[in-house]
């Protein structure tokens, strides 16, 4: 039986492609056992490594799987998350503490996609969360009227980067655009 990337991702936390390949090549000369993590790391994985494997092992995979899953996370669309400035006309026109999602454009200009959990929804509570259910939205083209099309300007004077997420983890990083402090989601 076959376990998404995703649950072998969420089982071993924030791990990147060089992180699945090594993964694979320690699980290839592995016995095809259900193994613990201290047997994984007695292997040479990291202890993210071993969480993983501990449920890859668990789940009988197949070494393919790792190759799988490096590849696609490669491939993986990444966004930018934002919040709106205070003060600015987009936060007073948005739900306190929307998370929005966009992929700027090569003019300066960004369509970004909005949750603000306006109808109360528990899983929503967290901006991470609201982060992702919006970068679902953007990465599938979904109709909604939670978007807004801004132009180079008005992105530039009421957007600040807050952090990135990808199609592939679903996680909502926090990082300080380069040479810019970090802004608080």
């Amino acid at each position: 039986m076959r376990y998404s990337a995703k649950a072998l991702l969420e089982a071993a936390g924030d791990l990147g492609a060089r992180d699945l390949r090594e993964m694979g090549r320690i699980a290839g000369r592995a016995p095809r056992a259900p193994m613990g993590r201290a047997v994984w790391e007695s292997f040479g994985a990291t202890a993210e490594q071993a969480a993983g494997l501990e449920f890859w092992s668990a789940m009988r995979g197949e070494r393919e799987d790792f190759e799988e899953m490096a590849a696609g996370m490669e491939a993986a669309k990444v966004a930018r998350v934002y919040r709106a400035r205070e003060g600015s006309a987009l936060e007073r026109e948005l739900a306190p503490g929307s998370a929005l999602v966009g992929i700027p454009r090569e003019d300066g200009s960004a369509l970004v996609y909005c949750e603000g959990n306006v109808y109360g929804a528990e899983n929503l509570k967290e901006f991470g969360e609201r982060a992702a259910c919006a970068a679902g939205r953007l990465f599938a083209r979904y109709p909604t009227t939670a978007l807004a099309n801004l132009s180079a300007e008005r992105a530039a004077e009421e957007l600040v980067e807050v952090g990135t997420i990808d199609s592939y983890a679903w996680r909502f990083r926090p990082e300080a655009p380069a040479g810019r402090p970090k802004a608080k989601p």
